[in-house]
Parts: structure tokens; sequence; C-alpha cells
């Protein structure tokens, strides 16, 4: 009876560590991916910035640069996507203008928008009657309304209308490109 103990606790212990190393992994993974994205999204960039600006020195834009992950969170099929807040992001209905399209009647046609200010990122409501709420842990939420801005941590989650958001806020670094 003792060795059937100690063998289904062995086995218990097994299964937990292959699962931590399958989430490690995981997570390695995904890094990966945003890492890539943030390498094409930069590489771009430069190019535009070279073509347009021959004689101009380069060097200068050549340092670290904000970069925003965002992923989301309930829908079928997960999606995610690297963003320059230095450029402002814009969320809503109008799929025209907004960056983040949301298909929610919930939602203004520009609902709210992101940008970088400092090296720190900035959700700001611009909706005429709605409003944002920010998910900073398990316990604090916030609410931002219309004329309000919110400065934004990783790991926050965005809820606009019936969407959720997550968010990854990380510094890329432009001369390892």
């Amino acid at each position: 009876m003792k060795f059937l103990l100690i063998s289904f606790i062995a086995i218990l212990a097994l299964v937990g560590i292959v699962s931590l190393l399958f989430v490690i992994s995981r997570k390695r993974i995904e890094n990966k991916k945003i890492f890539a994205a943030a390498k094409n999204l930069v590489k771009n960039e430069f190019l535009d910035f070279s073509l347009k600006n021959c004689s101009e020195n380069q060097d200068e834009i050549l340092k670290q640069r904000v970069l925003l992950y965002i992923k989301t969170m309930n829908t079928k099929e997960k999606q995610s996507l690297v963003f320059d807040p230095n450029k402002v992001i814009y969320w809503g209905r109008n799929s025209d203008f907004c960056q983040i399209y949301i298909n929610d009647l919930a939602v203004s046609k520009v609902h709210c928008k992101i940008y970088c200010d400092n090296y720190k990122v900035y959700l700001n409501c611009i909706s005429k009657n709605g409003y944002v709420i920010v998910k900073r842990n398990l316990f604090t939420k916030y609410q931002v309304n219309p004329g309000y801005q919110l400065q934004l941590k990783s790991k926050d989650r965005i809820i606009i209308g019936s969407c959720e958001f997550k968010v990854k806020i990380f510094l890329y670094n432009l001369n390892n490109m």
C-alpha cells in the first residue's frame, strides 16, 4: 500500500513538471513570435525611413523603442498583433480609420486611442458616450471615461464593449536588427 502511495505521488509530481515545462515552452514560442513580428515592423519602418531620408543621419533612429503586443482574449480565433504606439493606435467600429476594428454596436466609431509619450504608453478614451475598462490584476479595475486617460502597464486587459484584449508592453532594441 505504501508503495502505491509513493508511486502515485511520484506520478503526480512528474505530471506537474511536464505541465510546467509545457507552459514555459509555450511562453517562449509566443515571445519568439512577438519579437519576430517586432523585428519585421521595425525593419519595414527603417527601410521606409531610409528611402525617404537618404541624406539624414540614420544612426539617430537606431535605439530602443517601446512596442505593444495586443492579443484578443474572448474570441474563438485568438489574434495577436504588434504595434508601434509612437504612432497613435485607434480602436473602434470604423474599419477605414481604426487600426483595431471592433464589430460591436456598444463601441463608438472611434472609441479610444493608445499612444506613447516618453516611453510610457497611455490609453485615452475619446468616445462620446462609452468608456473603457482596464483590468490591472485580479482585484484592480479602472473605468476610463470619455476625455480621460490611463497609463497602461504590461499584462493589462482592455475591455471595450464585449471584446477583451491582453496588452504586453516591451522595449525592442533596434540595434539587434
